[in-house]
């Protein structure tokens, strides 16, 4: 699987969500400035609660362009072949009954799922509870995912 199509596709999903963000934060900033989030008497919130969420919106908004920075310097030499799972790594997992889990290791955004050639993978990082249990494991190891109240056993066997 090439790892670079599969960082340009997290990268072009990232900065859809960055634009859908900044959007957000500056339709919060609108709002909080608006005549009418003017407050009417010493019980009304509206403006507070509107600069709240600008705030917060705008703090996320830049995460998420830091995110973006750090994603588009990541070279060609640094995702090249991982014999371990370590960051930038691509991991295949195989459960017992044959569900397999495609997990791309990253510094920043765990949780985006992509669609490479029919395959789904999911982006996690090392701080992550999954990025923990298998971080510098090999193939052919197992770890046990936990789901709730069931643990569920995987086998390590493809790391790129």
């Amino acid at each position: 699987m090439n790892k670079r199509a599969l960082l340009n596709l997290v990268i072009d999903e990232v900065k859809l969500r960055y634009d859908a963000l900044a959007k957000s934060a500056l339709d919060a900033k609108d709002a909080a400035t608006n005549e009418e989030s003017k407050a009417e008497n010493k019980y009304d919130t509206r403006g507070l609660e509107a600069s709240y969420l600008a705030g917060a919106q705008a703090e996320r908004s830049e995460k998420m362009k830091e995110s973006l920075f750090y994603l588009q310097k990541i070279t060609d030499e640094e995702l090249g072949e991982k014999d371990k799972a370590v960051l930038l790594s691509l991991v295949k997992l195989e459960d017992e009954d044959g569900e397999v889990k495609n997990l791309f290791i990253l510094p920043v955004q765990g949780g985006i799922k992509i669609n490479l050639n029919s395959n789904i993978i999911q982006t996690i990082t090392l701080s992550s509870p999954i990025g923990k249990i298998i971080y510098n494991k090999n193939i052919q190891d197992e770890v046990v995912l936990k789901q709730g109240d069931t643990k569920k056993y995987f086998e390590i066997i493809e790391i790129n």
